[in-house]
Formats: structure tokens, sequence, C-alpha cells
């Protein structure tokens, strides 16, 4: 009982259904049931899948916290199920792999940039190597699989992207489809000189996190320094308004008193108005 308990997911009051149950995630990968549930924090990344019907796990735990936990474990996934045989039959089991449509990079760089689907939340996209990337707010960076030419799936979530294209041949809109649920995006065209971003360099302190970060323009581009982080790349969105684009960094909005910049905020998927006051002295880092 406790076991269907936990494999049961969630219905919301509309009738959509999550892939989420309790405490893990209950999904399809090239036509297998998977159950997983991933973690990240600090300088640690995991991730474990189980393949129910193939009685077969995958585990992977790292202190690296530039490793993929999520494409490792589907990497490691992909050499079993497509060599191992069926536990019943012992018949070996087709692979379902669907051939990726190409697209060419000059075709992908027309989709790099920002896109904001609700204030605080961006999906930035970048070609490397002939393939399309996301990185979501609060979120990790990950491939995107091509299914048509301005049509793209994040496999991990079973999600759907769409580029809008517009009369002059520009992709400024795109469409988010999650289990059905559609979100609308538009780029984030906003430009500031580095002039102007030097008005938010210095140095910022959290009471909360007993933590300091500095920031400083760097090739005309605001980034946010920390002595045991990686640098964050701010990004703007509107007047005092920015996105980071590592995991732990979403929106920061600047405050001001008589003019003067006092404190930014910070929101990300785990947090709320995370306050980091400006001061005058420069630590040791």
């Amino acid at each position: 009982q406790l076991l269907n308990k936990l494999a049961k997911v969630v219905v919301l009051k509309n009738g959509d259904t999550l892939e989420y149950a309790l405490g893990q995630r209950i999904s399809n990968y090239k036509a297998r049931k998977v159950v997983s549930h991933g973690g990240a924090d600090a300088g640690y990344r995991s991730q474990i899948l189980r393949f129910p019907d193939e009685r077969l796990s995958i585990i992977v735990l790292t202190n690296d916290g530039s490793l993929n936990a999520d494409e490792k474990a589907y990497f490691i996934a992909d050499i079993f199920l497509n060599n191992i045989e069926t536990i019943d039959t012992k018949k070996p089991i087709r692979n379902t792999k669907k051939s990726e449509v190409i697209a060419t990079k000059q075709t992908l760089k027309k989709y790099e940039g920002k896109f904001e689907l609700q204030p605080g939340f961006v999906m930035e996209f970048h070609e490397e190597e002939g393939q399309l990337f996301i990185t979501a707010t609060g979120q990790g960076t990950l491939p995107l699989e091509t299914i048509q030419e301005k049509q793209f799936k994040i496999r991990r979530i079973s999600a759907l992207i769409t580029f809008i294209e517009n009369d002059y041949g520009d992709f400024d809109e795109l469409v988010f489809d999650h289990n059905g649920q559609k979100s609308a995006g538009k780029r984030i065209q906003f430009h500031m000189d580095s002039s102007k971003l030097q008005m938010y360099t210095g140095f910022y302190y959290s009471p909360e996190l007993k933590t300091s970060y500095e920031l400083l323009v760097e090739k005309g581009i605001l980034v946010a320094k920390h002595q045991r982080q990686e640098n964050t790349i701010l990004s703007p969105l509107g007047d005092h308004r920015f996105s980071g684009n590592t995991w732990f960094f979403g929106t920061f909005v600047f405050e001001f008193e008589n003019n003067v910049i006092k404190a930014f905020r910070v929101d990300s998927d785990r947090v709320e108005n995370l306050v980091f006051n400006k001061i005058n002295y420069n630590p040791a880092f």
C-alpha cells in the first residue's frame, strides 16, 4: 500500500496530471516506465533512475557542481537499455530511439537569447557544437532534442518548446508546453551599456546568509563574484532588474534610497526576497 501511494501521481483540480508523485517522478523514457528523482545543493549533484520493468536502477552521485547528473544517468541508461534483454521473454529490446531531426548551426543561432515566461522566470538558449541548450532560472543547463526546425523537446521533463517566427523572419516569442500546460514567452531585448552598469558595482552583504558578493563590470557585462561559487552573469531585464545565469540566482531587483542603491533582492525557484545590502568596504577575497 505504501509503495502504491508513493507512485500515485498528482492530479490537479482542473484535471491535469503531473508526473510528480510523493517524493518521486513517474514518467516514461523511450517507451519504458521510469521512476526517478534528482537533487542539487551547493557543489553536490545526484540522480536516481529506476526502470522497474527491466529491473534496472542507476544512481549518480557527485561532488562536482559542474556535472549534469541527469544527463549522465540517462546516458548510462541508454547503454543498458539498448543492449539488455527483457526478463520474461529473453528477446532483445528494440531500440525505440527516434532519428533526430538535424537543424543547421545557422538556424540554431537564431534562437539564441533570453526569453521571459513570467516575471523572474527566464529561459536562455545557446548553440554549442550544432546543438541547442537551455538554461532556466534556478535550473541547470540541459540539451534540447530537435523535433522540427522550430520545435524542441526537453526529454528529461517531457516538455516542448516551439519558437514563433514573425513577419521579418525573427524569433521573438516561444510557447512552452509541459504536460499540456502552455506558457508564452517573449524575447528580452532590453540593453544597458557599460557606463550605466557601473552604478550597480560594489560589495553586497546578506545578513541572512552571512556572505558577500562583489558586483563588477567585465567586458561590458555585469558579473556577481563569490570566493566559493562560480561567477554569475547578470543580464538586464529592465530598469534595475537583472536575471542571473546560475541555478542559485534567479532575478535581481535593486532598491534605492535617496537615488542611491541601498540593496538588491534575489528571487529564485526556492527563495524569495533574499536581501543583500550594499556595503562600503572591500573584504578580502
